[in-house]
C-alpha cells in the first residue's frame, strides 16, 4: 500500500503497523545528539514542525519508507543488487523508515507493486529502444551478428552502464591496422616504410573513420549519454517540464520523498526537490546531443572488433567494406616476392644455421631473413634495410598480441587490458626479447655509436636477468636502442612473408617469448 502524508505531500510505502507505538511515545534523539530533547513526543514533533494538532494520539503508528525517485537500473550498481520482494524489508536499513500517524495518511489509489513496476519502466524502455536501434543497424549491415554485441559497440563508457565499446575498440583498432598494413605492403612493393605509414594514416586515421561514420549516420545509433530516468518520456512524446504542475501534482516517477528517517533527521521541505540521479545533466538536453569525432571513430573500430569476435576475419572484413574501408587484395593481384640478388660475400658473413636455430624456423627465401637484420647504416647491393618488413611486422605482432589478450583475459576491464597490451607491445620489451634470443649478434649495421649502445644495453639486460623477480618491462637504467625492438618486428615480417602470409607462423616464433614476462 502507498499513502500520501497530508502534512508534507510526500508518499510512502507502508511497511507495517506498529501496535506497540503511538503518537505519545517519546520522540527519538537525532543520531549523535546529546543535548536536551527537542521534541517530547511524536505528537509534539508534528505540532511544532508542521503546526498539526493530532486528534487520535492513541492510534498505532504506521512504519513506512519513502517512495524514491526512479533509479537508473542500467547502472552497474543495480546489476546484482535487486532483492526479492519478500526479503526487501530485511535489506533496507532501519534509518530509512519513518513513523506516521494514521490520521495524516491518505491512501493512494495505486497499489505499491504497480508503482514499483512503473518506476522500472523508464530503464526497461531505454534498453528496448537501444536494442531496437542495434537491431536496425544489424539489418542495415546485413551480417548475422548478435544485436547485443552491436549494442555493446554503440555504447560509450560515458553511459556508465555494465558494458561499453572500449574492449572491442582495442581489438578492432589492432585488426584494422593489421589488415590495412598488409594490404599496403603487398600492393605497393616499391614504397618505403615512411610512404606506407603515411598511406595507412590516410586510410584509417580518426578523422577518416569519423567521416565514414557520418556517411553511414552512425551518430544516430550511438548511446553516449548517461540515462536520466526522471527525464524520460515515452517514445514519440515530448517531455513536459512544467514547474507549476510539478509543484502541485508531484509524479509517482519523481516523487519528492525522504531518503532518510523523517523522525530522526530534520530535512527542509524543499530537500528532495533538489535530488538528482548522480551524473544526471541538469536542464533539458533531449533536443540535441554532442558527440566528438573520436567517439564516432572509436565506434567504427568497436564494430570491427565485435564483428571479428562474432564471425572472425570474414565478418570483420564485411563490416569494413560496408563502412567504406577497402583493404582486400585479390590473390591474383598480389605481386610475387621480389627477387634477391645477394652477393656471395654477404651470404658467407651470416650464420644462417645459428640464426634459424634461434628462431626455430628454416627460411625458404634467405633474402627475407637478410633484409630483416640489415640496418640502414649498412647499405649493400641487392639488400634493402629492414624498414619495410618492420612496418608489416609491427602490425602483425600488435594484432596477434591484442587478440591473445582480448580472448584470454575476458573479465579484464578496458583500461587494464590497454595497460597489459602496452606492457607487451613496446620497444623495451621487444629489445629484451632480442637480447634473450641473442639476435643482436646477427644485426648487420655500420655504426660504431650504435654498437656501443647495444653493448651497454646487453650488459644491463644480463644484470636484470641475474636479479630474480626483476620486472623486465623497460625498468632498467639503460634505455633500449630502438634498432633492437625494430629487428623483432622486421623478423616477424620476414616470417610472415616466408611462410606464405601465415600469421600462425609468427605466433609460433615470437609470441610466447614476448608474453613470457607478462604471465
Amino acid at each position: 500500500m502507498v499513502v500520501t502524508a497530508a502534512h508534507s505531500g510526500k508518499r510512502f510505502y507502508v511497511d507495517c503497523i506498529c501496535y506497540n507505538m503511538n503518537a505519545e511515545n517519546s520522540f527519538p534523539r537525532k543520531e549523535g545528539y546529546l543535548g536536551p530533547l527537542e521534541y517530547s513526543s511524536y505528537a509534539d514533533y508534528y505540532k511544532q514542525k508542521y503546526g498539526v494538532e493530532l486528534v487520535y494520539k492513541k492510534q498505532p503508528l504506521i512504519r513506512a519508507r519513502g517512495v524514491s525517485y526512479c533509479k537508473n537500473l542500467l547502472s552497474p550498481r543495480f546489476e546484482h543488487s535487486e532483492a526479492r520482494e519478500g526479503d526487501f524489508s530485511e535489506n533496507v536499513d532501519k534509518t530509512y523508515y519513518v513513523y506516521l500517524p494514521p490520521e495524516l495518511c491518505l491512501v493512494h489509489p495505486l497499489p505499491g507493486s504497480l508503482i514499483r513496476g512503473a518506476q522500472r519502466l523508464p530503464s526497461i524502455m531505454r534498453r528496448v529502444e537501444s536494442m531496437l536501434l542495434a537491431v536496425q543497424l544489424k539489418e542495415t549491415i546485413d551480417y548475422p551478428v548478435p544485436a547485443v554485441k552491436i549494442l555493446e559497440a554503440l555504447t560509450a563508457a560515458s553511459c556508465q552502464e555494465t558494458f561499453c565499446y572500449e574492449r572491442a575498440e582495442l581489438l578492432g583498432d589492432a585488426y584494422l591496422k593489421w589488415v590495412v598494413s598488409r594490404f599496403l605492403f603487398l600492393k605497393y612493393p616499391q614504397k618505403h616504410e615512411g610512404q606506407l605509414t603515411r598511406m595507412r594514416q590516410q586510410m584509417v586515421s580518426n578523422m577518416v573513420l569519423y567521416q565514414f561514420a557520418l556517411n553511414k549516420t552512425l551518430q544516430s545509433y550511438i548511446q553516449a549519454d548517461r540515462f536520466a530516468p526522471s527525464r524520460w518520456a515515452a517514445p514519440g512524446v515530448l517531455p513536459v517540464f512544467d514547474e507549476e504542475t510539478r509543484e502541485s501534482e508531484p509524479s509517482i516517477f519523481g516523487e519528492g520523498s525522504i531518503p532518510g528517517n523523517e523522525v530522526q533527521k530534520d530535512y527542509d521541505d524543499d530537500y528532495t526537490d533538489s535530488i538528482q540521479e548522480e551524473g544526471e545533466i541538469d536542464g533539458d538536453s533531449s533536443c540535441y546531443r554532442v558527440l566528438s569525432s573520436k567517439t564516432l571513430a572509436d565506434v567504427v573500430e568497436a564494430l570491427i572488433g565485435v564483428y571479428y569476435v562474432a564471425g572472425g576475419k570474414i565478418a570483420a572484413n564485411h563490416l569494413m567494406r560496408w563502412i567504406g574501408i577497402h583493404a582486400e587484395l585479390d590473390p591474383q593481384e598480389i605481386p610475387p616476392p621480389k627477387p634477391y640478388n645477394i652477393p656471395e660475400s654477404i651470404l658467407k658473413g651470416i650464420d644462417f644455421e645459428t640464426l634459424e636455430g634461434v628462431l626455430g624456423m628454416k627460411f625458404q627465401n634467405k633474402g627475407f631473413l637478410i633484409e630483416a637484420i640489415t640496418h640502414a647504416s649498412r647499405p649493400s647491393s641487392g639488400v634493402s634495410c629492414y624498414q619495410r618488413l618492420e612496418f608489416v611486422g609491427d602490425a602483425v605482432l600488435d594484432h596477434l598480441i591484442t587478440k591473445h589478450l582480448f580472448f584470454t583475459y575476458t573479465d579484464l576491464p578496458p583500461g587494464r587490458l590497454t595497460d597489459l597490451r602496452a606492457a607487451a607491445v613496446n620497444n623495451e620489451n621487444f629489445a629484451r626479447v632480442a637480447v634473450r634470443r641473442k639476435l643482436h649478434g646477427h644485426l648487420r649495421h655500420g655504426s660504431s655509436a650504435l654498437e656501443k649502445q647495444i653493448r651497454e644495453f646487453v650488459k644491463d639486460v644480463r644484470e636484470e636477468i641475474s636479479k630474480s623477480g626483476f620486472n623486465s618491462f623497460g625498468l632498467g637504467d639503460c634505455k633500449a636502442p630502438k634498432v633492437l625492438g625494430d629487428i623483432i618486428e622486421s623478423i616477424a615480417g620476414a616470417v610472415f612473408l616466408d611462410s606464405g602470409y601465415d600469421t600462425s607462423a609468427v605466433w609460433k616464433v615470437f609470441i610466447l617469448d614476448i608474453l613470457d614476462k607478462l604471465s
